[in-house]
């Protein structure tokens, strides 16, 4: 499985060198002419940008071929719609909704939903529901979702139950991995 995995992550991962080069000549650019506004400079450096600010898609989306036993453009879809689901469902503004408090009375682990973790999980689960659901047989009236038509209806509803469960968990998980960040930081043992 984490060989698997490990092989997977690697498609999203090779798109990092892109990213790099683009916002690297972006800087580059922008630091040779002394122009902030620098045409060329702006136009690489957002294409850069959009790669790296979307990292998380682009795990959900790979994880999620790379995991499937058969690579199909149905296995990225179901990656994209867990993605979608869970990240939509946990935004704070859902949240404050959610609990019936303001935006600002959220746990602040939810406004760092949107991360590679969280794409890992949802590439995971866009796998998953390929390999188990594509072969689903319906009954005639329903037929037109059968086969790999189903994959994604079954990953939202595996994705919702997913969102239920990071909704508890993730505050839990962020605060630990702060709390570890910041004792790493000071050198104090103690979180």
């Amino acid at each position: 499985f984490f060989q698997k995995l490990g092989r997977s992550i690697m498609l999203p991962v090779a798109v990092l060198p892109v990213a790099a080069i683009l916002s690297g000549l972006g800087y580059w650019i922008k630091g040779a002419t002394g122009d902030d506004d620098n045409v060329i400079a702006l136009f690489l450096g957002t294409a850069g940008g959009a790669l790296l600010d979307n990292m998380a898609l682009l795990f959900a989306i790979g994880i999620s071929i790379g995991m499937a036993k058969k690579s199909d453009g149905t296995s990225a879809l179901a990656g994209l719609v867990s993605w979608l689901t869970i990240t939509t469902l946990l935004d704070p503004e859902k949240v404050a909704a959610l609990q019936g408090v303001a935006v600002d009375d959220v746990d602040p682990a939810f406004s760092f939903i949107k991360n590679v973790f969280v794409g890992i999980i949802c590439g995971l689960i866009g796998a998953f529901c390929y390999d188990r659901f594509k072969d689903t047989k319906l009954p005639d009236a329903l037929s037109f979702f059968s086969g790999k038509r189903s994959v994604a209806i079954v990953t939202a509803g595996v994705s919702l139950v997913a969102a239920l469960v990071l909704y508890v968990a993730w505050p839990l998980v962020f605060g630990g991995l702060v709390g570890w960040w910041l004792s790493a930081r000071t050198g104090s043992t103690k979180w």
